[in-house]
């Protein structure tokens, strides 16, 4: 994907960014009314894409992934490990993970790709990666000096 991108022309790539920048934007925490545009820019070029094939698992209940999930194309079913048909369903531009990214808990749900589906992923590596990064006291978020913890971590639901 990086070797794509580099390869574009300059406004292709800045449309293509924009997209994600659009994406990222509509989940409550990385809204542009509470985060400044250097941290969204730095997470939208974190999303890593990936392609599911039908039948297979995105985020599986019951466990933890620290994965936010953006459909890109395609859908994807909410399904219970207890019962084999879906209670609901993702379609492009919806999202799961956001509170698993952030507090390490366990998905209450799984997700399953019936068809192809394209998705954007943000791993708990690349948003702390983003955190990390030398210019992060611009992004004007306050850690409260807390470390960021793994979800291996004693506390760590």
């Amino acid at each position: 994907e990086k070797d794509i991108f580099s390869d574009l022309p300059p406004l292709l790539a800045q449309d293509l960014a924009s997209i994600r920048l659009g994406l990222i934007s509509k989940i409550p925490f990385f809204s542009p009314s509470f985060r400044n545009e250097l941290f969204l820019h730095r997470i939208a070029a974190a999303l890593i894409c990936r392609v599911h094939t039908p039948g297979s698992y995105i985020l599986f209940h019951m466990e933890r992934q620290r994965e936010l999930v953006i459909i890109l194309d395609g859908r994807a079913d909410i399904v219970l490990r207890e019962s084999p048909d879906a209670i609901g369903t993702l379609n492009q531009g919806d999202y799961m993970g956001d509170y698993q990214l952030l507090f390490g808990t366990i998905n209450q749900v799984g997700l399953r790709s019936p068809d192809f589906t394209e998705v954007l992923v943000l791993t708990y590596e690349k948003f702390k990666n983003v955190f990390d990064h030398r210019d992060s006291a611009e992004y004007g978020i306050e850690t409260g000096g807390l470390d960021f913890r793994s979800s291996t971590d004693e506390g760590v639901l």
